[in-house]
């Protein structure tokens, strides 16, 4: 056995969101608005306007940064899609 088989690779094309409402987002299929108010709504964790905006760019980040799923441009609209709906 080689090292290289030892060792995992970061993939998350099989994770249930590569398929999902963001994987859709990424490729068009649902508009920035309608995701941003999704996303909104889907922080039913957190009780305050701030604390689910706090979450919601918390997940974009997820997304861009370590699942790699969507873009820097698409996170940038999504957080001022929320930004303008929602305000800071």
């Amino acid at each position: 056995m080689k090292v290289y088989d030892l060792l995992e690779k970061w993939d998350d094309s099989g994770a249930s969101d590569a398929n999902g409402r963001w994987a859709k987002y990424r490729d068009g299929k649902i508009g920035v608005n309608a995701m941003a108010t999704w996303l909104y709504n889907s922080r039913i964790h957190k009780s305050s306007r701030a604390d689910k905006l706090k979450s919601a760019y918390g997940a974009i980040s997820q997304q861009q940064n370590t699942s790699k799923l969507i873009s820097a441009a698409k996170a940038d609209a999504l957080r001022a899609a929320l930004k303008r709906k929602y305000g800071e």
